[in-house]
């Protein structure tokens, strides 16, 4: 009796330890597989994150012009097709600098006319780009827009011929953006088609910045 009392708890004893290996395995295949599912989440945030910082915004001439740095808005400018971000710096506060306004493509004004040249851009934040067509597209201005740029008060000092907009800024008969009477940051179509004793031939050597616009 003895005897069959001990080969009983052999078994029993047996089947204990066959159903605590089957749980151990269980569960160490449950953990194995909640592991490789964190890592495989963890990856795929990863590569979101990095998706969303390799994103770039994408700008039109008329979406950069709403970043002019007024009214609490960013001031970015545009220099060969990038778009940075000039709002902490002290030289374009207000979105102003030696005036040329923010929310416009500066790539003329930053690389013929800047002492620094493209070296100032070095530090600056890149928020996106230009569109392919805005880099075809030029600066716009209308009459009101064009007469900030007067020459006077460190501002550039640029004229409109025809729809064309043009920089005087460096003609020394523009000096402080005056001309024989005239003044810079107006539509003068008429005084040098009609007065002008060069005629439309003296803006042939000047920069184009852009159109004036109604």
């Amino acid at each position: 009796m003895k005897r069959y009392a001990l080969i009983g708890f052999v078994l029993l004893f047996s089947i204990i330890l066959f159903a605590c290996g089957e749980n151990d395995n269980s569960n160490n295949t449950m953990n194995e597989v909640a592991n490789a599912e964190n890592t495989e989440n963890k990856e795929n945030m990863s590569e979101d994150k990095e998706e969303k910082s390799d994103e770039m915004m994408v700008f039109t001439l008329e979406e950069l012009a709403k970043y002019n740095g007024e009214n609490g808005q960013p001031a970015y400018v545009a220099v060969d097709g990038v778009v940075y971000d000039v709002t902490d710096v002290p030289a374009w506060a207000g979105g102003k600098h030696n005036g040329n306004m923010a929310g416009i493509d500066a790539s003329e004004v930053i690389k013929e006319k800047s002492p620094h040249g493209l070296k100032v851009l070095e530090n600056l934040p890149v928020v996106g780009e230009l569109t392919s067509a805005a880099m075809e597209e030029k600066n716009t201005f209308t009459l009101e827009e064009l007469s900030m740029y007067d020459g006077k008060n460190g501002n550039p000092a640029y004229v409109a011929v025809d729809g064309i907009v043009y920089d005087v800024s460096d003609v020394p008969a523009w000096a402080g953006g005056k001309h024989n009477g005239n003044m810079a940051g107006q539509d003068v179509t008429e005084v040098i088609k009609s007065k002008s004793p060069h005629g439309l031939n003296v803006l042939e050597i000047l920069p184009v910045v852009g159109e004036l616009v109604e």
